[in-house]
């Protein structure tokens, strides 16, 4: 069985980062293998308060147990970082269970809506540049995209030749990763995803539903790893991942769930093979 080792914090209510990478992968058919970097005891948007404990003393032990094991994986998922402390453990942890063939899929939790979150500091920013400069597949949102490149940060809907631009700086700055620009506001009607395609500006444009869901970067990046491990093209998997999300909000919606606990992705899981073309 293919595996993914995730590693990314762990919000115990509200449907976002582990929470929702492990049953996502598991359910498209591939072993997810986490390590934690944070503990909350909820995510921070949406309810009052909540607890926090850095996991960055952790991280060290259990990838060192991990290599003891032999532990193969094809892909490799960091996402969220508590400090740049923790950024600097957890890039060494990467380069030790890194193998020939792994894949390096970053998604830089950073900010989103034009803020950052909050305990995002230039120093940490600019660690997450640096593990950017490791990935083989980068996943921003738009936030995180004008961060990442030192752009002052301009609110939607953008124009085919605005993420042609910066597709280009990303592919100057981050030569090595392939770059998914995630969450583009094209219209009042129409959000999507872009990236280049043979050197041209490539738009997957999906309806854009009412409503304001956290998570929703988690779910799509999670089925996106998925599908390329799973043998998709980046350009199909990405069609996955954004139908997926879309169908994800839309179930919430008719279940009426409180936005602040997150997509209702549970119902929608046992469609994840059949959309990635898989049997059984």
């Amino acid at each position: 069985m293919k595996r993914i080792i995730a590693m990314n914090d762990i919000s115990c209510l509200g449907r976002c980062s582990l929470t929702v990478i492990l049953p996502i992968i598991s359910a498209s058919g591939i072993e997810c293998t986490i390590l934690p970097t944070a503990l909350l005891s909820n995510h921070t948007g949406g309810f009052e308060g909540y607890t926090f404990r850095d996991l960055t003393e952790e991280i060290p032990a259990i990838a060192e147990q991990w290599v003891r094991l032999h532990l193969n994986s094809d892909a490799i998922y960091c996402g969220y970082l508590a400090s740049p402390a923790q950024a600097k453990t957890v890039r060494n942890a990467v380069k030790e269970l890194k193998q020939n063939g792994t894949l390096i899929f970053v998604d830089p939790v950073m900010g989103d809506h034009g803020k950052l979150y909050k305990n995002f500091t230039p120093e940490l920013i600019g660690a997450m540049e640096e593990m950017a400069m490791d990935a083989d597949i980068l996943v921003p949102n738009m936030t995180e995209a004008h961060q990442l490149l030192h752009w002052e940060y301009r609110e939607g809907p953008y124009h085919r030749e605005y993420l042609a631009k910066m597709l280009k700086e990303f592919e100057k700055k981050y030569p090595h990763a392939r770059t998914v620009l995630t969450g583009v506001d094209i219209s009042d009607t129409k959000i999507g995803c872009a990236f280049l395609k043979e050197e041209k500006e490539e738009i997957f444009v999906h309806r854009k539903l009412s409503g304001e869901y956290h998570g929703t970067g988690d779910i799509f990046a999670s089925v996106l790893l998925a599908g390329i491990v799973n043998g998709l093209s980046l350009e199909k998997a990405v069609k996955v991942a954004g139908e997926f999300v879309a169908d994800c909000i839309e179930a919430t919606i008719q279940e009426e769930n409180e936005e602040k606990y997150g997509i209702a992705f549970e119902s929608c899981l046992d469609t994840l093979k059949e959309r990635m073309g898989l049997r059984g």
